[in-house]
């Protein structure tokens, strides 16, 4: 009997561990923001960079659907062609590519899952936009 009450503990604990690491979704907010200028710097004051500082959305970790303030895909067709990478997250960064068709805009997003922090930091570029904050499991 206590072999069976242990047992039930120990699912019901792994259970609750990952989901915690297997969240479904995270809500980010961008903390710095950058345009690639043409002289190779990053220009923190360009009006795209400005238009994303302070932007909160929320990424999919399923579907990679990233949606919120920012949806980076509104501009472009339906044919995007979106990878998930989400190996041993306990010591990968989760990441998600995303390149549109007919232009070949890339899309890339990476978060530093693995951290043993509430917070995770991120880097979302969006063709020669670079934005990067935190996240938190949603």
């Amino acid at each position: 009997m206590n072999q069976r009450i242990f047992n039930a503990v120990l699912g019901l604990s792994l259970l609750s561990i990952s989901s915690l690491v297997y969240a479904g979704s995270f809500e980010c907010k961008i903390s710095y923001s950058a345009f690639l200028a043409n002289d190779g710097s990053l220009d923190e004051n360009s009006k795209a960079a400005k238009k994303f500082l302070n932007q909160v959305f929320s990424v999919d970790r399923k579907s990679g659907e990233i949606s919120g303030t920012i949806k980076h895909l509104d501009n472009f067709s339906d044919e995007v062609e979106t990878k998930i990478y989400d190996y041993k997250p306990e010591s990968n960064g989760f990441k998600i590519i995303t390149i549109t068709e007919p232009n070949n805009i890339v899309f890339y997003f990476e978060v530093k899952e693995y951290l043993k922090q509430e917070k995770k930091p991120f880097i979302y570029k969006l063709g020669p936009l670079i934005n990067t904050g935190l996240c938190v499991y949603k």
